[in-house]
């Protein structure tokens, strides 16, 4: 949105020219004050005690068009560091470079969320900016091999409504990340091995079986509902809550946003 500016020429009479250019001068230009917000993100693991832990969470407003990943298509590069290692870095680079981001991407504070725990993250955002006109977010679940959650399109969350005014998300309008929005990454076969499974004690970065498939909806984990075999495999023996198909399953994660 552009600043409105107004012009306001008042000539009373010919006699009083002088006193209306002074008034010209003193009130040409009238500007709408743009207010800038600090926006508030708040995410919680909404995942019961037993289930499934969140990496540190990737959060950015931008400009509607910047897009981390389509599903359908292999992931990025700096996709797959997230989705694998939950490395947040090369994503946080590469969304800054991509000049369609709020020089203020971050991720949340800390290691792992875990299940109830919750964090936050601040941003300044005003309505004229193009650069703070949506939120952006993306979390690796772990334990997994390249299981994640993250919105695919980038205009999902809109930050202001049409006259400028925050959209805040709280309570019952508070933005809820389902078990049918975990995403798998293609990246990696969901062999769930302990030496490339993050958080079921891999050791480097990048060392499970390629898979080079692309962004679907994830299957489920190994002796899931949706997966179907007879016995679970070791993230459901290590978190039995974890099941995201199962009928009636948790929620993974919830999104809050508040603005003062």
């Amino acid at each position: 949105m552009s600043l409105k500016f107004s012009r306001i020429l008042s000539l009373a009479s010919a006699g009083a020219i002088a006193t209306g250019l002074v008034a010209c001068s003193e009130q040409t230009t009238s500007v709408n004050p743009i207010t800038p917000f600090t926006m508030a993100v708040t995410v919680t693991n909404l995942q019961p005690a037993d289930g499934l832990l969140l990496t540190p969470v990737f959060l950015t407003p931008q400009n509607g068009v910047y897009d981390m990943f389509d599903v359908g298509s292999p992931a990025s590069e700096n996709v797959e560091r997230l989705i694998e290692d939950g490395t947040t870095q090369p994503r946080i680079d590469a969304a800054i470079n991509s000049g369609g981001v709020s020089n203020e991407a971050t991720a949340t504070d800390g290691g792992p969320i875990a299940p109830g725990e919750s964090r936050t993250v601040e941003f300044t955002v005003t309505s004229d900016n193009d650069l703070t006109q949506f939120l952006s977010y993306m979390s690796m679940v772990i334990p997994s091999n390249d299981a994640f959650i993250g919105n695919d399109d980038p205009q999902e969350i809109d930050l202001f409504d049409s006259d400028g005014n925050p959209i805040p998300r709280q309570g019952a309008t508070a933005i809820v990340v389902t078990g049918d929005d975990v995403l798998d990454g293609g990246t990696e076969v969901n062999d769930e091995a302990e030496s490339s499974t993050a958080a079921l004690g891999q050791a480097d970065p990048d060392t499970g079986t390629d898979e080079g498939g692309t962004i679907s909806q994830h299957p489920g984990l190994i002796g899931s509902e949706r997966e179907g075999s007879a016995e679970p495999g070791r993230v459901l023996t290590a978190n039995p809550g974890g099941d995201f198909t199962a009928t009636n399953a948790a929620d993974i994660m919830s999104i809050e946003i508040t603005f003062e």
